[in-house]
């Protein structure tokens, strides 16, 4: 019952949508550099901080837009 509250679609459409794409965000990021990386905490932060700026900037923008 929890988990059919109308709350609950738009969170769900965002992480399978986050799940379907994520290995394609990883993957441009670590073919588009120059050099052998090596994974470290601020790499993890601006990974994260692009695939979800991407991903929530249009749902915000479509949630908060006014008729």
């Amino acid at each position: 019952m929890l988990f059919s509250w109308k709350f609950y679609v738009p969170i769900s459409r965002l992480t399978y949508s986050i799940y379907l794409i994520h290995m394609t965000i990883v993957q441009s990021y670590v073919y588009s550099k120059m050099t052998p990386g090596y994974l470290s905490d601020s790499n993890m932060v601006s990974i994260t901080t692009v695939a979800f700026d991407s991903l929530i900037r249009p749902v915000v923008q479509v949630m908060t837009r006014q008729s």
